[in-house]
């Protein structure tokens, strides 16, 4: 598990810091809170202070396409890393020196002269398409609510409308593709018997039930439950209100009975005494805002925060600047997490697999977080080091000594 700590600093700016990796026997809920109590309790910091939490569960969830279709899709997939994949192949059948390898390129050839792996890539490369936008809106540290919500909206409808009206389409795209190819194209009422199922329930289906009903529909019904799921009723309610503080078009969508009931969602950062007071800070911030030239052409909520403590107006509306230091913590995606463990296979490689809990997080701390530590003065690292020499000479003899 790796942990990250997404904060609002002193001046206004979302800050995203990685704390370190934690084996955990499962993933379970008291398995996890476990292991953040350990690693806070290491850091000294108190899990009180904590107001926003989330959870990249996509490790642990099947591949939708993988649990529709059938389980080496994957492996079929891994042909698209390479430029060329054919030659690369035709390569190793020619020069390969060992038959396992000649073997395995034989079976990635025919793999990709196959309807269903053809399908599958043109299937994916829709599905890619309509997610890229969303994905790169709630990869960003500085997220635009208000703009990643109208893209969720759309990516729905766009999800929606592919499964009632892009069969035929792709269909005839696939076809296409494997007829100028030479790849065999399957009569689409001829019936296949369903591979993945143990043979004593095997079914018998049509090509056309397996393609569009198992994979194609089933695909785009569980990436829309899954959206669903992951931004149900409550958490949109919760990002609207926050797309209220927007400030574009000098604060358009500014609404403050929605940003009255955002604070409700905190009620031990706001009492009763602080919701009445936030009431009346929130008008004469919006007179602030729409009349000082400082707050003009703004395009993130992050950058409110900042234009307030950069002018001081945070002192005079603490209650709306906790507030909007609530909506930026709040992460709407967890890319930096996910950065985490692409950066740990690099770090623990073949060569360094015996590599302990502790080293390995002091280097991960180091690599991610190398902004920081390249403003280190290599003078000051020295002197930290001549501190230290003592100590461990010390150390050493009284250890010999023993």
């Amino acid at each position: 598990m790796a942990v990250v700590l997404r904060f609002v600093d002193k001046s206004g700016q979302v800050k995203e810091r990685f704390l370190g990796m934690s084996h955990v026997t499962d993933t379970r809920a008291q398995s996890l809170k476990h292991a953040i109590d350990g690693i806070f309790s290491t850091h000294g910091l108190s899990i009180s202070n904590l107001r926003s939490q989330g959870y990249d569960g996509a490790s642990n969830m099947p591949d939708t396409l993988r649990a529709s279709y059938h389980s080496n899709i994957l492996e079929k997939l891994n042909i698209g890393k390479l430029t060329d994949g054919s030659d690369v192949l035709e390569n190793i059948l020619e020069d390969g020196v060992h038959s396992d390898q000649k073997s395995s390129a034989r079976r990635q050839m025919n793999n990709m002269q196959d309807f269903e792996f053809v399908f599958s890539l043109h299937f994916m490369f829709e599905i890619l398409t309509i997610t890229d936008y969303l994905s790169q809106a709630l990869q960003k540290k500085d997220q635009d609510t208000q703009n990643a919500m109208r893209l969720l909206n759309l990516y729905k409808c766009a999800l929606q409308n592919l499964r009632e009206n892009g069969w035929d389409t792709l269909l005839s795209r696939v076809i296409e593709f494997c007829v100028d190819r030479h790849i065999l194209v399957p009569n689409m009422e001829d019936i296949v018997v369903v591979k993945s199922r143990p043979r004593r329930v095997a079914q018998q289906v049509t090509y056309f039930h397996r393609f569009y009903v198992d994979l194609y529909c089933h695909a785009i019904d569980s990436i829309l439950q899954q959206l669903n799921d992951r931004f149900s009723e409550t958490t949109t309610e919760l990002f609207t209100c926050i797309s209220c503080l927007c400030p574009k078009d000098s604060f358009e969508t500014f609404d403050k009975d929605k940003l009255l009931r955002l604070a409700k969602f905190y009620p031990l950062d706001f009492n009763s005494e602080e919701l009445l007071l936030l009431r009346l800070q929130l008008d004469k911030f919006l007179i602030l805002v729409r009349m000082d030239e400082s707050f003009f052409n703004l395009n993130s909520i992050s950058c409110v925060a900042q234009k307030l403590v950069e002018t001081r107006s945070s002192c005079y509306f603490p209650l709306v600047y906790r507030l909007l230091t609530l909506a930026l913590i709040l992460p709407v995606a967890i890319a930096s997490v996910e950065r985490a463990f692409s950066s740990m296979n690099l770090i623990k490689s073949d060569l360094r697999n015996k590599m302990e809990d502790e080293w390995l997080n002091d280097n991960l701390v180091v690599y991610l977080e190398k902004s920081i530590f390249k403003k280190l003065e290599n003078e000051a690292i020295l002197q930290r080091f001549q501190i230290m020499r003592p100590r461990r000479m010390q150390l050493s003899k009284f250890i010999v000594t023993e």
